[in-house]
């Protein structure tokens, strides 16, 4: 018979090695399979697609090193060969360290990467130290390691995903550690909302980017027992203890940034899947908890000090490299020395807040008295001042929105959308495009050796025309491509955003006196981009019927009858899905409260403009366009409205509307009586016209 013994802890947790891996593998594929949603849904098929293959060609490759090491590690001994590769093939759990390995890339990670980089976890992390439960450092974390330090440059963003943000090729993560946001936590240049950041709305590692996710599959477990929960608390409460101080000493706001912290990089992924590795880290609490410690350490002096963007996986090395040592420390009874083993885990904790606090500090100095442009440097605040029309002194009048590019955009060169909002209304739409130009023609003796798009430019939109059109930075001949866009800057401003996208082109080569290469690629640009447009048009419309978006609806203006128009109203627009007419919208304009003989205008006009529209039966929606409207009087009472009335029947008594919003408003104003005597006579019109 024999006896196995060890030190202290001898208490082993109730569940398997291979009951673990499974919940472990359970967990990964929950991750995985919303990878490949968002990346089918958010991004494009095609990366939906790689979202899929390179964990399969992760698990491949893994597969065939266990194989190979297998086959050469076999002796006759160990009884027949199928039965022993298969034995090992179970017992060295590697889908588990492929599928880790693989959700810590993105989707646009070279194939060939992704095999290196799992052989590499696969023999030389694992197997070199004799395979699963020898080795001491975690297979997946250093084959992201390697494939981070050999093939940085493969795992750069496309240009196409990096929209919107400080540099070309970058991910969310590296475009904030880029910008200072570690220090400032500024993060408007990251076209995404704290909410996108911590769903995983945002382009980064395939399955890193799920924050709430992870941290849901992290609670289940911990109650399951698959996972201890002194590592991923004490690491992440290192994290979120050191970023609270870091947001006090640096005047940010500390929900805000400790959410960041959370949401960008691998750190909650690390905590849940990669730190907690039993074979890797300690075997006692006490150790697993000072791991932890150690970790959060290490990765906020990264993410303060280092020259990488973020360093879970570098953090999780170190504490791999540590974990022997600390199982030599911690030998014996769990119970022995509390005190001393307490004092050096808050003492770490101590380091961290100081070392970090004060670094983050430092570095915060040189972010001070720089003002937090809306846009990277590299998008000139002039150009978009030509491109929408607006002097660039009257910026800070202006508050801006980045929307999401899409596909359909991306896919013809736009780099960016930049809205435009002042006194809390759109006023203008920017967008910024990168094109291939006439040195990028692969027809062309002057085509650069990068092939890459090299022809930028700028078009804005205001009140339904183009507001303008600039180039920027380019490698256009002067003389013929260069006039081109010359002739274009000074052809567009003011044409309609539906002119028809050939007299665009027959009109600017005409001012050309010919055509060009480049002009092909910017139309292409600019015949989506007035289309995306288009949908900024609608917008009020839609949101009058309660519809998202046009599809297969269409639009047509009606005559105004003089009932109608007697009332203010001078369109209406009728909603149809094929030859079913769905609904009307009637746009008005009353008397509001500036006009009120008492606070009257000097011209005395109507200024209070609405638009409001019917769905079948009942109201669709109500909307506030231009007014002048105190905000907190009659502008309360027009938001008032704008929530009751949709869904409400077009034939409710307008006495009742009348007193339900003013008791939604808490009180009458002048601005309710003209909308409502407006609003009785559209009604009127348009339940007649139901009959």
């Amino acid at each position: 018979m024999k006896f196995v013994t060890q030190n202290a802890p001898s208490k082993r947790s109730s569940n398997s090695t291979h009951k673990i891996m499974l919940y472990l593998l359970i967990g990964l594929l929950g991750v995985w399979i919303a990878a490949i949603v968002y990346h089918f849904v958010q991004i494009s098929p095609s990366y939906g697609v790689r979202a899929i293959l390179i964990p399969l060609v992760s698990l491949l490759a893994t597969l065939l090193a266990d194989i190979a090491v297998l086959s050469i590690r076999y002796k006759k001994k160990a009884g027949n060969y199928g039965e022993y590769l298969l034995r090992g093939l179970i017992n060295e759990f590697s889908y588990v360290t492929a599928l880790i390995f693989a959700l810590t890339l993105p989707a646009w990670t070279p194939y060939y990467v992704v095999i290196l980089g799992a052989i590499f976890s696969t023999v030389v992390v694992k197997h070199m130290f004799g395979g699963f439960g020898n080795n001491v450092l975690n297979p997946a974390a250093f084959g992201r390691i390697f494939v981070t330090l050999a093939f940085g440059a493969s795992l750069a963003a496309p240009a196409d995903l990096s929209s919107g943000l400080a540099t070309t090729g970058a991910t969310v993560t590296t475009a904030f550690n880029s910008s200072g946001g570690w220090f400032t936590g500024a993060y408007t240049n990251l076209n995404a909302s704290l909410g996108d950041l911590f769903l995983g709305n945002h382009i980064g590692a395939l399955g890193e980017t799920f924050t709430l996710l992870i941290l849901v599959i992290g609670i289940v477990f911990i109650a399951l027992r698959v996972i201890n929960w002194r590592t991923p608390v004490f690491y992440l409460g290192t994290v979120v203890l050191t970023s609270i101080l870091i947001a006090l000493i640096n005047g940010l706001h500390v929900g805000q940034y400790v959410l960041l912290q959370l949401s960008l990089g691998g750190l909650v992924f690390g905590a849940v899947f990669m730190l907690t590795d039993p074979v890797t880290s300690p075997t006692s609490p006490f150790g697993k908890a000072l791991i932890g410690v150690i970790a959060g350490l290490v990765n906020m002096l990264i993410r303060v000090q280092g020259g990488f963007p973020e360093g879970t996986v570098f953090a999780i090395a170190i504490a791999n490299i540590l974990t022997p040592l600390i199982d030599g420390l911690t030998k014996g009874k769990t119970s022995e020395k509390l005190g001393l083993k307490w004092g050096l885990i808050g003492g770490l904790l101590v380091v961290s807040l100081g070392l970090n606090g004060g670094l983050s500090a430092v570095h915060a100095r040189d972010y001070e008295g720089e003002e937090v442009k809306p846009w990277p440097d590299e998008y000139p605040q002039r150009a978009y001042a030509l491109a929408v029309d607006i002097a660039e002194e009257e910026f800070e009048n202006y508050t801006f929105e980045y929307p999401f590019v899409a596909n359909t955009l991306s896919k013809f060169g736009v780099q960016e959308i930049v809205e435009f909002y002042q006194d809390g209304q759109l006023s203008a739409i920017g967008y910024h495009a990168l094109v291939g130009g006439y040195s990028t023609n692969p027809d062309s003796e002057y085509s650069t050796p990068s092939g890459e798009n090299d022809l930028n430019f700028y078009v804005g939109f205001k009140d339904g025309n183009y507001a303008g059109f600039v180039a920027g930075e380019h490698k256009e001949t002067e003389g013929f491509g260069g006039e081109w866009l010359t002739a274009a800057s000074e052809y567009l401003p003011g044409k309609a955003s539906t002119t028809d996208i050939a007299e665009i082109n027959a009109d600017i080569t005409a001012l050309k006196g010919g055509s060009t290469i480049i002009g092909d690629a910017v139309l292409a640009a600019l015949e989506v981009i007035a289309a995306q447009y288009s949908e900024y048009e609608n917008k009020d419309i839609l949101a009058a019927f309660g519809i998202l978006s046009l599809g297969e609806y269409t639009l047509t203006d009606l005559v105004v009858e003089e009932q109608l128009s007697n009332a203010g109203v001078h369109k209406v627009s009728e909603l149809k899905l094929g030859e079913e007419r769905i609904g009307l919208a009637y746009y008005a304009t009353v008397g509001g409260y500036s006009t009120n003989p008492d606070y009257g205008t000097p011209s005395g006009q109507d200024d209070l403009n609405f638009v409001v529209g019917f769905n079948g039966a009942n109201y669709g929606g109500f909307v506030a366009l231009e007014n002048d409207e105190t905000p907190s009087f009659g502008g309360e009472w027009l938001t008032a409205a704008a929530g009751y009335l949709p869904g409400k029947p077009a034939d409710s008594d307008i006495t009742t509307i009348n007193t339900d919003i003013t008791a939604l408003k808490a009180g009458a104003t002048i601005t309710g009586d003209a909308v409502i005597n407006a609003l009785d006579i559209i009604a009127a019109h348009y339940v007649a016209s139901l009959v």
